[in-house]
């Protein structure tokens, strides 16, 4: 029987110009997906301090998902994508809607069904509960610490 080829594509973002922190990120997608018998097709590389559904860079991976036929987005940890709450959990959803998963390297589950995504959203309604005020001051306050180590976490 046929094994059918999984073609993914990969995003990776860092806050600043480390050009070399791209670098490693680009490399660590590529080894992954290799070790997992994935096609990765290519990868967008992000800047700043999150991936956003209206920005450029959701239309790149938009655009992948539909002419690589990439169903799954592969990112280093889900902290590229966002280090707060609400912006996580907004890009989850819209990379949802586009279809398509997110893969972890770093074996965070951030399938629908998940644990860890059922505590962001259960952190995240829970802010919300108490007052948009209180949500922006913990938003930035306390960025969501996910513990890979790429970026210096404010506090």
């Amino acid at each position: 029987m046929d094994q059918i080829e999984k073609r993914v594509w990969g995003y990776c973002r860092c806050g600043g110009a480390d050009q070399t922190d791209i670098e490693n990120q680009v490399e660590q997608l590529k080894q992954y997906a290799e070790s997992c018998g994935y096609t990765l097709s290519g990868y967008t590389v992000g800047h700043g301090s999150s991936l956003e559904p209206d920005s450029p860079d959701m239309a790149e991976i938009e655009r992948a998902a539909k002419e690589y036929a990439a169903d799954t987005l592969l990112i280093n940890a889900a902290s590229r994508l966002s280090r707060k709450t609400v912006e996580l959990l907004g890009s989850l959803k819209y990379i949802a809607q586009i279809p398509m998963n997110v893969e972890c390297v770093n074996g965070t589950d951030l399938s629908a069904d998940s644990p860890f995504k059922d505590i962001v959203m259960a952190m995240s309604e829970c802010m919300r509960s108490v007052g948009p005020e209180y949500e922006a001051k913990y938003e930035e306050d306390y960025e969501l610490d996910l513990n890979d180590g790429s970026e210096e976490l404010g506090r």
